[in-house]
C-alpha cells in the first residue's frame, strides 16, 4: 500500500518510511534535537580526558562517554574518526520499534587544565616513604621493582633520594599501594608515622617503611 509523508508528501515508493513519516523527514526531526557541539577536558600534561570515573586515556570508549550525554542520551554511538576537533559518530536513535541509523560530525571543544595526578607530581606530593638500606645493588633491585609496581597501578614516585651510606629514600603518592606491595610480596619493613595534616577533620599521617637488604 503506497503512503505519502505528511510533511513532504513523499511517497513509500521512492523513500523509505519509518512509521508514519519517510526517513528524510524522521532524520530532520532527529537532527533537530541533537546537539552539534560537545565539551571535554583534557589534562595538558598527560593528555587524558576528565570522566565520571576521573582521568582516564583518551580512546574511543572514553570519548563516547563523555560527549553521549551532552548530545543525546538515548541513541547508541559508536566513534568512527576524530581529528582532535571534530568526532565523525555512528548513531542509532530508537524512534518507536525501530532504530534509526545515520552517521553524524560533533565538534568537540577541549578545555585543558591539569589533572590531580599531574599536579601532585609537580608539587611533590607524597603520601608515604620507602627507605632502602643495605647491599648496594639489591637497594637498585628493589628500588626499580617498587617503581614498576606502582606505576602499574597509576601511582608514582614523586622523589628519590640517596643516602651517603648507598641507600635510597622513595617517596610515594599511595601509601596504600605501598601497602598492599608488602602485603604481596611479604617483604619485612619496619613502619613508623608521622601526623602531617587534617582532612575533613581527621588527622593524616605519612607512612615511612624501612627495609634492610
Amino acid at each position: 500500500m503506497e503512503i505519502f509523508c505528511p510533511t513532504c508528501n513523499r511517497s513509500s515508493k521512492d523513500i523509505r518510511f519509518i512509521g508514519e513519516f519517510c526517513e528524510a523527514c524522521t532524520l530532520g526531526k532527529i537532527f533537530k534535537n541533537l546537539k552539534d557541539t560537545a565539551v571535554i577536558s583534557q589534562c595538558k600534561r598527560c593528555l587524558r580526558i576528565k570522566t565520571q570515573k576521573g582521568h582516564v586515556p583518551l580512546d574511543d570508549e572514553s570519548l563516547i562517554g563523555v560527549i553521549r550525554p551532552q548530545i543525546c542520551q538515548k541513541c547508541e554511538m559508536r566513534l568512527k574518526s576524530f581529528d582532535g576537533k571534530v568526532a565523525v559518530v555512528e548513531f542509532a536513535y530508537p524512534v518507536g520499534n525501530e532504530m534509526v541509523e545515520f552517521e553524524g560530525r560533533i565538534k568537540i571543544k577541549t578545555e585543558y587544565q591539569i589533572c590531580l595526578d599531574d599536579y601532585r607530581k609537580s608539587s611533590g606530593y607524597f603520601e608515604g616513604i620507602i627507605q632502602l638500606r643495605g647491599d648496594r645493588q639489591k637497594v637498585v633491585n628493589m628500588s626499580e621493582k617498587i617503581t614498576r609496581f606502582m606505576e602499574a597501578r597509576g601511582a608514582f614516585i614523586s622523589k628519590v633520594e640517596e643516602t651517603e651510606n648507598g641507600g635510597v629514600d622513595l617517596y610515594l603518592s599511595n601509601k596504600e599501594l605501598a601497602n598492599k606491595f608488602f602485603l604481596y610480596t611479604g617483604i619485612k619493613n619496619t613502619r613508623s608515622y608521622t601526623l602531617f595534616g587534617l582532612k575533613n577533620g581527621k588527622r593524616q599521617f605519612r607512612n615511612t617503611y624501612l627495609v634492610r637488604l
